[in-house]
């Protein structure tokens, strides 16, 4: 049933434009019938032309009456005729109408122009959101010096300055691209070459692709049974193809952290060691990962060569990566970083849109500069390591050991808490206490190592002892770090140095342990205001797009994830090789996004995971 009108577009041949009443019927029935199968989404629109009048009126009368039974927006009209006006030499194969202004487009029956040697269309699903339709001609047409006029129908919701057609040669070549200038009324299109559209239309780049959590690991992990990323390295190569070919459409990739594994190592073993365990400064160690992954490396390279945008933030698995390694690996200006408190970045390409690791609000992977001061040489200068870096390594041992065991420690899997937001307030140092001891139960019980005394080397982020885990994890007179980090004053003192407005301890605490939490971190960090505020975190590996509510103001939070492309095995069902699109409206739409949320598999094959979302 049809529960709200919106824009889509079902064609019709020339021919229907002279239809017999009989003809008109079947063709108002059919019309009437897309509609009504219609996923409550998008929706049939009619069109304005006169000659579809009286099928206009049939549909019109029938799609009000349910519209107005159901008390939902009436029908309106949304199409009309465009014209395309082409001449040449070369014999044409198809045609591909693409819009960057977020809106769908459809063919639904059959587009046509004058001499009808155009066939059915074919939806092509190269993104597989219906921004672009492949019609393909019955056999080829030849183009004379002569124009030749191609009629399609289109929504007119769509401005003209947003469409781009691509002409296809017989021969598989790309003929021509056709822009339409701002202020064509008449709906004829100019044409104009490749080259000179791509450089006179910036707007046609329009959408922001949000990758996260890659965790590229040194040959030690790849090669062991604890390293992340392996499995997924030709789909994130063909990714970056896939975003290189689409280059006129993405004028942005940016990686929310986690690019780079730099805590999974054995405890037994330097943080920064070779693969035979000799120890390495960061920044060699951070080569010999570029090294492993040299592919991943020149591909993103690649990527800034053609034309997209590449920023980058820090997460909490590369927040010892500096922006003069970052210079060293790519190229000094290649990818822009956006930095504040140190193992930190925050991204706000414009006033309404944030896009972070989200570590910053996680008690447990947080840079902590605090905690750790005046033990072992530890200073203010130095010291950022978080407790989750020796829980990396436990982890790490522990899938060493017992390659096996595969259950990934509960304190880790997403979403399996959804606490009312009220209890995300609480916020007294015993009851933080008693989580703290709650959470390393869960982590200690859910792997195991062949001796709990193990020595943890560090010799990383400003610590250079060995300890071993009941150092860091007791609360009581065994622990020697992070001492009291779970007080009040001393967690408010840890989220001031990170730049970080105040996020309750609970809260902080639970980021660890449920994705649901940080829909409420992310409405309490970055709230809307008059208009809807789109907040991008990664770190959790889970694909997420929700609008939040705001009580008491008018605009929404729009939380998204792009998740992760690390192996399955370390993902406890959820999906990977996810991203998130982001449509940045240009021209009439200017103010407008839409964000999506989408899983790759191939070139060819990138899945919708929800229904995007529309801000305003």
């Amino acid at each position: 049933m049809i529960n709200r009108t919106n824009l889509v577009l079902y064609a019709a041949t020339v021919a229907t434009l002279f239809a017999s009443g009989t003809q008109r019927d079947y063709l108002s029935e059919m019309l009437l019938r897309r509609a009504m199968q219609a996923d409550g989404r998008i929706h049939f629109v009619l069109p304005q032309s006169q000659c579809y009048e009286p099928v206009k009126q049939g549909v019109a009368s029938r799609l009000s009456a349910t519209a107005t039974q159901e008390g939902t927006t009436p029908v309106r009209d949304l199409c009309q005729m465009l014209t395309l006006r082409l001449s040449g030499h070369s014999a044409i194969s198809g045609i591909e109408l693409e819009t960057t202004s977020g809106a769908a487009l459809w063919g639904e029956g059959l587009l046509s122009f004058h001499d009808n040697v155009f066939g059915k269309p074919t939806l092509q699903n190269r993104r597989n959101d219906r921004h672009r339709i492949q019609i393909t001609c019955t056999s080829p047409v030849q183009l004379t010096a002569e124009p030749s006029d191609f009629f399609f129908i289109i929504p007119v919701d769509v401005p003209l300055e947003t469409l781009r057609a691509r002409v296809h040669a017989a021969d598989g070549s790309l003929v021509d691209i056709l822009s339409f200038p701002t202020g064509n009324n008449s709906g004829n299109a100019v044409v104009w070459t490749a080259e000179i559209a791509r450089t006179r239309h910036t707007d046609f780049k329009a959408c922001t692709a949000v990758i996260s959590d890659i965790h590229l690991s040194d040959r030690r992990a790849s090669e062991g049974s604890y390293g992340w990323f392996s499995e997924n390295r030709e789909r994130l190569l063909a990714f970056f193809d896939y975003v290189i070919r689409e280059r006129d459409y993405y004028r942005e990739m940016v990686i929310a952290g986690d690019l780079f594994e730099e805590w999974v190592a054995p405890m037994g073993t330097p943080t920064f060691a070779d693969e035979n365990g000799n120890p390495l400064s960061e920044r060699e160690f951070l080569l010999s990962i570029v090294e492993n992954n040299r592919p991943v490396i020149e591909r993103i390279k690649a990527v800034k060569a053609a034309g997209v945008e590449v920023s980058y933030v820090p997460g909490n698995h590369d927040m010892l990566v500096t922006a003069e390694d970052i210079d060293l690996v790519f190229g000094p200006g290649t990818v822009t970083q956006y930095r504040d408190a140190e193992g930190l970045g925050i991204y706000r390409p414009d006033s309404r849109t944030v896009i972070e690791h989200g570590h910053r609000y996680d008690f447990f992977n947080a840079p902590d500069p605090v905690s750790n001061l005046g033990i072992d040489g530890v200073t203010a200068e130095n010291a950022i390591l978080p407790q989750g870096f020796f829980i990396s390594k436990y982890t790490a041992s522990s899938r060493m050991e017992f390659p096996q065991d595969e259950t990934v420690a509960p304190a880790f899997m997403g979403g399996l808490l959804h606490l009312d937001a009220a209890c995300y307030d609480i916020d007294d140092d015993q009851s933080n206490e008693a989580s703290c001891e709650t959470a390393w139960q869960l982590i200690l019980g859910s792997r195991q190592v062949k001796d709990i005394d193990s020595p943890i080397q560090t010799g990383a982020g400003g610590l250079t002892g060995t300890y071993n885990i009941q150092q860091i994890s007791s609360n009581d007179e065994r622990q020697k770090l992070y001492r009291d980090a779970y007080k009040r004053s001393r967690w408010a003192d840890r989220l001031a140095a990170n730049q970080s407005p105040y996020i309750p301890f609970t809260a902080g605490f639970m980021a660890s342990i449920s994705d649901h939490a940080y829909q409420y971190i992310a409405a309490r960090a970055h709230p809307a205001d008059a208009h809807d505020r789109l907040v991008v975190f990664g770190h959790t590996h889970t694909p997420e797009l929700k609008r939040l509510e705001s009580p008491g103001r008018p605009g929404h939070v729009v939380y998204a994830n792009p998740g992760s492309w690390v192996d399955r095995r370390f993902l406890s069902g959820r999906l990977n090789c996810t991203f998130v699109e982001i449509y940045n409206g240009t021209g009439v739409l200017e103010g407008y996004k839409q964000v999506s949320l989408k899983q790759f598999h191939s070139e060819e094959d990138i899945t919708d995971l929800t229904d995007p979302v529309w801000m305003s």
